[in-house]
């Protein structure tokens, strides 16, 4: 996956001998050490050309194995210890990938394997889940302000709480909340693998993204958010879920689309077995949700999320339009793509007893994601709507989709009829021509 791994290790292991040199042992702070290898993955890991369509997952994967399995407790930590700790979850981070590109090659249509590859390389909404992606986000923002200002500076202006309470207004163009643009140019920039070749492709980059005075105000915005007013982000971005239901609401069957598709990041205590094995969860999670032909629904509750908009000065209104119902638009778009005819996946079944992580995707069952169970087939707990918590808000396409669909509706419509009026014509034109053709031959 890495085409330059032992490079990649090798700088690593330079960085942490720099930084225990600056700093006594005992007292290393070990949130310095993940953020000193997140940057030096970001600067130097360089993937194999067919890993990368799913570069921003392949970064927020090793980002949040990273973040949730380095060993924070352990004291004199030498850099050899640390090496093999990376090696492992850079290992870890190749099983994960790798299965899901495997289980893709089974999505026979071209135009849904790539719907798919987007949705899973857009984790928008993980960017806020881990702090220490959170803080490449902000060097990310600085690179890019850089890149056409030549130089970052802070903007003094903006206060904390301001930048909060802007950040979920709607940027210039009424598309995006400023937050989900922010993320979106983000997600865009390390797609285009820029660091590579930065004076070539900055510029391509600028007119692909088409930057507006609007976005840098945006990224200052973001850049204003402190440890404390990312922590609120987070609880805001937690405070909701997205869930695909099935048409027969009598049914009462729903599944958590995010915790479904990303269960490798949603679950902190998520290894992978084996290839097999995470390629069959892939399977599991495509399986369940084309399985549910109903809406998609933003679930949360009401009272707590009140109190917490509440307590911050933020409208409720303002924060269920720009955000979850932009947020869900963009999510009901990807998966409508990913499923826009069947696809038909199903499950391998092990013959060999062999242990699998059980599939969970119900809170009420939640503790047990990581058991291990002898079994041949993976365990699919679907949950009813009645025991949900809190309000479904439906999520419905944006003004502008709706009236894209309405244009493309009419096109098709006239397209129709046009196809019609001529077969009518020809028809006539045919027949006229045969009419002809006998009176000529009665003629002679």
């Amino acid at each position: 996956m890495i085409s330059n791994r032992k490079e990649l290790l090798s700088e690593i292991e330079n960085q942490l001998l720099q930084l225990s040199n600056k700093q006594e042992s005992p007292h290393i702070d070990h949130n310095d050490v993940v953020a000193i290898l997140v940057d030096t993955y970001k600067k130097k890991a360089k993937l194999d050309k067919k890993y990368l369509p799913l570069n921003n997952l392949i970064q927020t994967t090793f980002m949040s194995l990273l973040y949730n399995n380095i060993d924070r407790k352990a004291q004199n930590t030498t850099s050899k210890t640390r090496i093999s700790e990376i090696t492992n979850i850079l290992c870890n981070t190749e099983q994960i990938i790798t299965s899901l590109m495997e289980m893709s090659e089974e999505i026979k249509n071209k135009e849904q394997r790539t719907a798919y590859y987007n949705m899973m390389n857009t984790t928008h909404l993980f960017m806020m889940k881990y702090p220490v992606v959170s803080c490449s986000v902000k060097e990310t923002i600085k690179e890019i302000i850089s890149g056409f200002c030549g130089g970052y500076s802070k903007n003094e202006n903006i206060k904390e709480d301001e930048a909060i309470l802007d950040l979920l207004e709607l940027n210039e163009s009424k598309g995006y909340s400023r937050l989900q643009r922010v993320l979106e140019i983000v997600t865009t920039f390390e797609s285009m693998q820029i660091r590579e070749n930065k004076n070539d492709r900055m510029e391509s980059f600028g007119k692909q993204i088409k930057l507006t005075k609007d976005d840098f105000y945006s990224f200052h915005l973001f850049l204003a958010i402190t440890p404390n007013s990312s922590k609120i982000l987070k609880k805001l971005i937690e405070s909701f879920k997205f869930i695909k239901t099935s048409n027969d609401l009598r049914k009462s069957e729903h599944k958590y689309i995010y915790d479904t598709l990303f269960f490798f990041l949603v679950n902190q205590q998520f290894q992978p077995v084996d290839v097999d094995n995470c390629r069959n969860l892939f399977k599991a999670s495509i399986e369940v949700l084309e399985a549910l032909s109903g809406d998609v629904y933003a679930n949360f509750s009401e009272s707590e999320m009140e109190s917490l908009l509440k307590e911050h000065n933020i409208t409720p209104s303002t924060f269920k339009l720009n955000i979850i119902r932009r947020f869900g638009q963009s999510i009901k778009n990807q998966l409508d793509a990913i499923f826009s005819r069947p696809i038909g996946i199903k499950r391998e079944v092990f013959l060999d007893r062999k242990k699998e992580w059980a599939f969970y995707t119900d809170e009420a069952v939640h503790t047990n994601y990581n058991m291990k169970i002898p079994e041949a087939t993976l365990i699919n707990t679907i949950a009813t709507l009645d025991g949900l918590d809190g309000s479904l808000m439906p999520i419905r396409s944006s003004e502008v989709d709706a009236k894209k669909n309405i244009w493309r509706k009419r096109a098709i419509i006239i397209a129709l009829i046009l196809l019609i009026v001529a077969a009518v014509l020809y028809s006539i034109y045919s027949r006229r021509a045969i009419m002809h053709k006998k009176v000529a031959k009665r003629w002679w």
